[in-house]
C-alpha cells in the first residue's frame, strides 16, 4: 500500500467477529470508487457492496471447516477473474476463512496472484496469517484486526444494516447498543443478537447466563436455557451468540485486556457451544444438550 498503489493481494487477519468481512467489503467499495475517480462513500458502489449485490465483488466462503476450501473453487475463481468488470473499473474477489484453503488450493491461488489480470484484486480473510503458506504471505500485504469496543461493534453492524435499507428508530438504536455490549467485541455476534427477535428478547437472559458461566453456577445456567427446550432454532442462536462472545474474550485475553472469562473458560465455552450447535443440527434433544453444556462449564 506504499506509493499510493493498492496491492493486488491483501490478507485481513483477526478473531471471529472482529469485522474481517466488513472491512474487506469496505475496501472493495473504496477500490471501486477510487478507480472510478469518485470520493469514498459518494457513489452507489459502497451501498451495493455492503448490501451484497455489487456485480464486480465476488465473495467466496471457506467456512466449511479445516482444509475444506478446495482447489476446485480456486480454479473457478481463475476463470471468473478473466471476465471484465461490469459496473466498476476493477474486480475484487474476497476469500473468507482462507485458513481453510488446502495446500493445493493455495498453490493454485499463488499462481493467480503472481500474475493477476489487470485491475483485479484479491482479499483473503483468516484468523491468523500463519495458517497460510509462506509463499502466499510473502506476496500480500497484511492487516491485523483487534477485538472491537461495543461502540465500534454497534457502528459496524449498523453500517451493514443501513446498506440493506433498514431504518433505525430510537428503540432499535438502544437494542443495537445492548446487542453490541453483549457481543464481547464481535460484529457478527452483534448482528446475531440484534436481528433475531427472540434473541433480542433474550438479551437480558444472555447477560445473566454469562454471569452464571463466569461464576460456575450450573443450575442457574440450566434454568436460563430451560425456556428454549422446545425451540431448537432459538437454542442454536443463543449458542452462536455465546460462541462469538467466547472468541472475543479469548482475543481480549491475548491482547492483555481484562476479560470476564479466563482463557481456559473461554476456550471451553466456545468448544461446548460449537458442539451444541452441531448436535442440535442432528436432532439431539435440547434438554440433554443444555445439561451437557452447563455441566461441561463447571
Amino acid at each position: 500500500m506504499s506509493g499510493g498503489r493498492f496491492p493486488h493481494a491483501l490478507i485481513i487477519e483477526g478473531p471471529v467477529g472482529s469485522g474481517r468481512k466488513t472491512l474487506a467489503t469496505l475496501i472493495a467499495a473504496a477500490l471501486f470508487e477510487k478507480t472510478a475517480g469518485i470520493s469514498f462513500g459518494e457513489g452507489l458502489h459502497r451501498k451495493k457492496a455492503l448490501a451484497g449485490n455489487h456485480p464486480d465483488l465476488t465473495i467466496i466462503s471457506g467456512a466449511g471447516g479445516g482444509r475444506s476450501f478446495h482447489v476446485e473453487a480456486i480454479r473457478q475463481l481463475r476463470l471468473d477473474a478473466q471476465i471484465r468488470p461490469n459496473e466498476a473499473e476493477c474486480r475484487v474477489f474476497v476469500l473468507l476463512d482462507a485458513q481453510n484453503l488446502t495446500a493445493q488450493a493455495q498453490n493454485a491461488l499463488l499462481k493467480l496472484t503472481e500474475e493477476p489480470p489487470n485491475n483485479t484484486f484479491f482479499i483473503l480473510t483468516c484468523v491468523s496469517r500463519e495458517a497460510l503458506l509462506p509463499t502466499i504471505r510473502s506476496r500480500a500485504a497484511v492487516i491485523t484486526l483487534d477485538v472491537l469496543s461495543p461502540k465500534e461493534c454497534a457502528q459496524g453492524a449498523k453500517q451493514i444494516l443501513l446498506a440493506q435499507g433498514i431504518v433505525f428508530s430510537s428503540a432499535e438504536e438502544e437494542k443495537m447498543a445492548a446487542a453490541a455490549a453483549l457481543s464481547g467485541g464481535s460484529i457478527g455476534g452483534t448482528l446475531i443478537i440484534f436481528k433475531d427477535d427472540k434473541m433480542g428478547q433474550d438479551a437480558g437472559r444472555l447477560a445473566l447466563f454469562i454471569d452464571a458461566t463466569a461464576a460456575g453456577r450450573a443450575y442457574e445456567m440450566l434454568s436460563l436455557l430451560a425456556p428454549m427446550e422446545k425451540d431448537r432454532e432459538r437454542f442454536v442462536r443463543f449458542m452462536e451468540a455465546l460462541k462469538a462472545y467466547a472468541v472475543a474474550q479469548m482475543a481480549l485475553s491475548y491482547q492483555g485486556g481484562l476479560p470476564r472469562l479466563t482463557s481456559g473458560a473461554a476456550i471451553r465455552l466456545a468448544e461446548l457451544a460449537d458442539s451444541a450447535v452441531l448436535a442440535a443440527g442432528q436432532n439431539v434433544g435440547i434438554a440433554a444438550l443444555s445439561t451437557r453444556f452447563c455441566y461441561g462449564m463447571v
